[in-house]
C-alpha cells in the first residue's frame, strides 16, 4: 500500500534561515558595505572523493580563500593537493579555532553531518552540507534550529541543480510553451563500491532526483511507494525501484542502482505538449514535440563550481541559498519513506 508524505510547514520553496547576519568579529555586510569575495575565508571538513573535489573547485576559484581541510586520517590528508596557504588537519575543530573562517564545507560520511556542521555553525562559519542533509528527519531539523539559533546560512549540496542542462530545461518549462508537467522518470545508476553501511540508495543516491522534482513541480509528494532489493554484504538496499504522486498531480518514477556496471544519470519529464530528457553526465538536453525532437544547445560548465559560487554568493549578499534546509528535509523525508516502504515489501 502507499505511504503518505507529511508535508512540511510551509511551501517547499520557503527558505527557513533568513536573519540578518552579524559576524561577531568578522567583516559584516550591513547595507552599502559588503564583503569582499575575495576576502572570504573556507575550510573543506572531509577529503573523500566530493571533499577532494570541493577542495580542487575551490583551490581553482578566484572568489575566496580555501585555508584549511581536515581529516582524521593520514593518508587521506596525504593525497589531497592543497592550494598555497592551505593547512591540513587531523582535527575539524581545532581548525576552525586556529583558522576561524568565514564558512565551511562539510563533506564528512552523511551520520556525521549533524554534529560537524553544527560545530561549523555554533563556531560562526556558514555551511555547505553535502547531501543529504543528515540521516534522519530529527538530525535534520537539529542543524536546521542551530542555523537558525547562530544566525548563519545553511546550504545542502543538491548538486544537480546547477547543471546547466537543468538549468535549461527549468528555463524552458518556465516558459510555459510545453504546457502543465504530467510525469518525471529518473534513472540514476551507479557501479557497486564499499561503502559506509548507514543508509542505502534511497537516501544516498535518490535524494538527488526527490529535490529536483520538488524544484521542477512546485510541489510536494503526496503518497511514495517502493520496490527494493539487497544483493551485496551491504545491509540496506541496494537497488529501488518507486512510485510518487506529487500534491499538484504529477507522478514520478525513480530507478536508482549502485549495482550497475556503468554510471547513468538521467531525467525525462513529460508535459502536456513536449517530452524533456536531460543527460545530466553529457550535459544533454533534447525536447520532442509531436514527430520533431531536437536538441536545445546547452553551455557546458561543472556543477560543482556553480554550486560553490551559489555559496559565496549568499554568505557575501547575506541572501537565502538556493537550496536551502527545507529542500534537503523533503528530499530526505521522502527518501526515508521510500526506503521504509521498500523494507516492509522484502520482509512482506
Amino acid at each position: 500500500m502507499a505511504q503518505g508524505v507529511t508535508p512540511t510547514a510551509g511551501a517547499i520553496r520557503q527558505r527557513l534561515v533568513t536573519l540578518p547576519l552579524s559576524f561577531e568579529g568578522q567583516r559584516a555586510y550591513l547595507g552599502a558595505a559588503s564583503m569582499h569575495s575575495s576576502e572570504l575565508k573556507l575550510c573543506v571538513i572531509g577529503l573523500g572523493n566530493m571533499g577532494r573535489n570541493h577542495v580542487r573547485a575551490l583551490g581553482e576559484s578566484t572568489r575566496a580563500a580555501l585555508v584549511g581541510v581536515s581529516d582524521p586520517s593520514g593518508p587521506a590528508r596525504e593525497r589531497c593537493p592543497l592550494p598555497r596557504g592551505a593547512r591540513a588537519y587531523a582535527d575539524w575543530r581545532r581548525m576552525l579555532e586556529r583558522e576561524r573562517p568565514d564558512g565551511v564545507v562539510v563533506a564528512v560520511p552523511a551520520e556525521r553531518h549533524v554534529e560537524v556542521a553544527t560545530g561549523a555553525l555554533e563556531r560562526g562559519a556558514h555551511a555547505l552540507v553535502e547531501k543529504p542533509i543528515a540521516t534522519t528527519e530529527a538530525g535534520a531539523r537539529a542543524l536546521m534550529s542551530a542555523a537558525s539559533t547562530h544566525g548563519r546560512r545553511l546550504m545542502i549540496g543538491h548538486i544537480e541543480r546547477f547543471n546547466p542542462a537543468v538549468r535549461e530545461l527549468s528555463r524552458q518549462l518556465a516558459t510555459g510553451s510545453a504546457g502543465r508537467i504530467v510525469q518525471l522518470l529518473a534513472r540514476r545508476h551507479s557501479p557497486y563500491r564499499a561503502r559506509v553501511d548507514h543508509v542505502g540508495v534511497a537516501i544516498d543516491l535518490a535524494t538527488h532526483d526527490l529535490e529536483l522534482m520538488h524544484f521542477l513541480t512546485g510541489s510536494r509528494v503526496s503518497r511514495a511507494h517502493a520496490e527494493t532489493r539487497r544483493v551485496s554484504p551491504h545491509t540496506r538496499e541496494d537497488m529501488m525501484c518507486g512510485l510518487l504522486r506529487f500534491e499538484s498531480g504529477e507522478i514520478g518514477l525513480l530507478d536508482v542502482s549502485w549495482m550497475a556496471p556503468t554510471k547513468r544519470r538521467e531525467l525525462s519529464v513529460v508535459a502536456e505538449r513536449a517530452r524533456f530528457d536531460v543527460d545530466y553526465l553529457a550535459q544533454t538536453l533534447l525536447v520532442t514535440r509531436g514527430d520533431e525532437a531536437r536538441t536545445i544547445p546547452v553551455e557546458r560548465a561543472e556543477p560543482l563550481r556553480g554550486e560553490l559560487d551559489a555559496f559565496i554568493d549568499c554568505v557575501v549578499h547575506d541572501t537565502p541559498p538556493p537550496v536551502g534546509a527545507d529542500e534537503g528535509l523533503e528530499a530526505l523525508r521522502v527518501a526515508i519513506v521510500l526506503a521504509e516502504s521498500g523494507a516492509a515489501g522484502e520482509r512482506g
